[in-house]
């Protein structure tokens, strides 16, 4: 996907796939009780993980704004 090979996505479909991801890394935080070191910490791991998949620099800052933004959010219920 990254690199433009295989198959082509929707952006709906792309959405849906980053919205999944994302909301287990945070359910994960959350299950830990992480603070914000852990936070940080579970953000670069993300962030390198991407890197070292070789996804391009734009799509992994995306990723992990969105990221930190969810995980900074307070917990609902």
């Amino acid at each position: 996907m990254a690199s433009g090979e295989g198959r082509r996505l929707s952006a709906q479909a792309v959405t849906n796939i980053l919205e999944t991801v994302i909301g287990k890394a945070v359910t994960k935080s959350q299950e830990l009780e992480l603070g914000v070191v852990g936070k940080a910490r579970l953000t670069n791991d993300f962030k390198w993980a991407l890197k070292d998949q070789g996804y391009p620099e734009p799509f992994i800052d995306l990723v992990t704004e969105a990221l930190v933004v969810y995980m900074s959010r307070k917990r609902e219920g």
